[in-house]
């Protein structure tokens, strides 16, 4: 009887030892997936800050169109640009080079945009001086990996 009991007991502490063994499987891997969530959080509170910024310039550029078409129609094609506020009261403007803003680099590049012999939008053909491309890039280190976000916009000066 002595023998049994003693059996018994051995085998409680190698289940007791059995059930820490999987509880700390399973907070090891609850907490692994904690971590890739927290990174994955993070990585699109990034993306999200890059859309937004982007978007920002892309409405800079519209509320400028929209006061003096000719102020867009002066800046330089493929040169990189970047908005600010400036005045009073403060009024978006584009001043020459790219921003570093929150750890992003930003940079607005305008481009002429070319009409084909059916007025269609085309890699080559003539100029249309009332239309003009935007695009608006972020670009960002994450984890020791580059990051770009682009953003792209038609306009034209349809006050003519």
């Amino acid at each position: 009887m002595k023998r049994q009991i003693q059996f018994q007991n051995g085998a409680g502490i190698i289940e007791i030892l059995v059930a820490v063994a999987i509880i700390g499987i399973v907070l090891s891997a609850l907490a692994g997936f904690g971590y890739l969530s927290l990174k994955s959080t993070e990585a699109n509170k990034k993306n999200l800050s890059a859309v937004n910024l982007a978007s920002e310039s892309i409405e800079a550029v519209k509320a400028i169109k929209d006061e003096d078409w000719n102020f867009l129609a002066g800046l330089a094609a493929g040169l990189p640009y970047h908005p600010i506020k400036s005045g009073s009261p403060p009024k978006w403007i584009f001043a020459a080079g790219s921003e570093n803003i929150d750890g992003f680099a930003r940079t607005v590049i305008f481009e002429n945009v070319y009409r084909d012999i059916n007025d269609n939008i085309a890699s080559n053909g003539n100029i249309d001086p009332d239309t003009v491309k935007i695009t608006s890039t972020l670009s960002w280190t994450e984890q020791g990996q580059n990051k770009q976000i682009s953003l792209s916009s038609y306009l034209a000066n349809w006050k003519q």
